[in-house]
């Protein structure tokens, strides 16, 4: 059993933020919000992940119950990543596409793409101006969005056959249907079926041929391409990166 680390342990560990995400999907998934309306919350969004990274680089002071008061560590290290392009996602593709809808050279769509490029923008600058206001961290900016639209450029390069497809899904052009997603079972036209049978075993031919696992969240293959870069120095600030030596050899052993 591994245990908890210890609290003084805060100050020299790297944290990870990579917030925002669900905010934008669900507002458009749940169709709580319309495109434009959720380009309007991006301010908003920014604004609590820059809160949150404040937190974690102010010192404050604890006091346990029946223990003394004392002064909490703060982070040294923190990660901030981006976003991937909301548009490129399959359960995006499948709502809002249509003969209506606008599509960039990759298939994706443009208007719900740039509400991910409005906050990979805003959020890269006050990343930046944090960066100025707590001189003593490091606060690396970790740029998803880029790692994605390099796959989706040369999708041979990264063995990607099925770029806007997800695995685990059914139906339609980019394998997902609302009415049952991966780990359910239901009726899609007419006919059963079970999305729960095929796992943990593999639920289409090529998975590590997709960007999506689900149609909503990013698959194995995108999160082992941005893990990779992000630790060779690629698609990441300041310059030089993490200024590690990773070692890939047990890196696949799980795959």
């Amino acid at each position: 059993m591994q245990s908890l680390p210890k609290l003084a342990n805060i100050s020299s560990s790297m944290f990870l933020v990579w917030s925002g995400y669900h905010d934008y999907f669900f507002s458009l998934y749940d169709k709580k919000l319309t495109v434009s309306q959720t380009k309007k919350i991006v301010p908003d969004v920014v604004d609590a992940i820059e809160t949150l990274l404040k937190k974690l680089l102010t010192p404050v002071y604890y006091t346990p119950p029946e223990f003394p008061t004392f002064l909490m560590p703060t982070a040294s290290e923190i990660l901030v990543v981006n976003l991937p392009p909301l548009g490129c996602i399959p359960a995006m593709l499948t709502l809002y596409g249509g003969p209506k809808a606008k599509y960039d050279a990759h298939g994706c769509l443009s208007e719900l793409n740039k509400i991910t490029s409005a906050h990979n923008r805003l959020l890269g600058e006050r990343v930046e101006a944090l960066r100025g206001k707590y001189p003593k961290a490091k606060i690396y900016y970790g740029d998803a969005h880029g790692v994605y639209t390099d796959i989706l450029k040369d999708t041979k390069k990264y063995n990607v056959s099925e770029p806007l497809k997800a695995c685990c899904g059914v139906g339609g052009e980019y394998n997902f249907n609302k009415d049952v997603t991966c780990g359910h079972a239901g009726e899609v036209e007419g006919k059963f079926v079970n999305l729960t049978m095929s796992l943990p075993s593999m639920p289409c031919k090529n998975p590590r041929g997709h960007l999506s696992w689900d149609g909503i969240h990013t698959s194995n293959t995108f999160n082992e391409a941005a893990v990779t870069d992000f630790l060779l120095a690629k698609h990441i600030t300041p310059e030089g990166g993490l200024g590690c030596s990773p070692n890939f050899f047990f890196f696949k052993s799980s795959t």
